[in-house]
């Protein structure tokens, strides 16, 4: 088709220049490309440059003695640089986040291991106490009356003070435990915040 046969190139510059100020950016520029013709008559238009200028930044261009679409191509390209830094400091504090959450995740770890070896040492400890009480009970059935009166006059103090220490392990077994089951819900709640700014972190990385 030849350019005086299109009905386009029947318009005059005037009324192409109306027509480019109703169309998003994107739609403008890939009409530029498909033709030499528009794309010039697109470039001096600058009443279109204006109208997108506006448009695009809620304000019109200066007075300044370059034509608006330099104005407006030297805003774009200045707000997509401000966008990228804001962009760069949003995934510092992202990534801060992360560092901090995964800290804290680790240390949350390490004193849940430390109660629990504590728990354990304690719960050992009594079960001996309770084994050498029952192996003391089982002897006392059988020992001849002479051996038995010696070792109850050796040990006499010994059931008394293994009372007393399984009461404090008691005590101590319970309060780890309870120090345990708060470090699991922080351990819960830390992983499930670590596992959210990850993802956020990815989805920013990712864009």
């Amino acid at each position: 088709m030849q350019p005086d046969s299109c009905p386009i190139f029947t318009l005059n510059d005037e009324l192409l220049q109306l027509i480019a100020a109703q169309l998003e950016l994107e739609d403008l520029c890939n009409l530029g490309r498909v033709s030499s013709y528009l794309n010039t008559v697109i470039n001096n238009a600058d009443n279109v440059w204006k109208e997108l200028y506006i448009q695009s930044f809620g304000s019109p261009p200066s007075s300044a003695s370059s034509s608006r679409r330099e104005q407006f191509r030297d805003r774009a390209a200045e707000d997509s640089r401000k966008r990228k830094v804001l962009r760069q400091a949003h995934i510092m504090r992202v990534r801060s986040r992360v560092h901090i959450l995964e800290r804290d995740v680790r240390s949350c770890q390490q004193q849940i291991h430390t109660e629990q070896c504590r728990v354990n040492t304690f719960v050992a400890e009594k079960q001996q106490i309770e084994q050498a009480r029952q192996v003391g009970a089982a002897l006392q059935c059988w020992q001849p009356e002479i051996v038995k009166n010696h070792h109850e006059a050796l040990f006499a103090q010994t059931p008394i003070t293994d009372m007393w220490r399984a009461r404090e392990l008691d005590m101590g077994i319970k309060d780890h435990k309870l120090a345990l089951k708060g470090l699991l819900r922080s351990l819960q709640v830390q992983s499930a915040q670590l596992g959210k700014q990850r993802m956020r972190l990815q989805a920013l990385l990712g864009e």
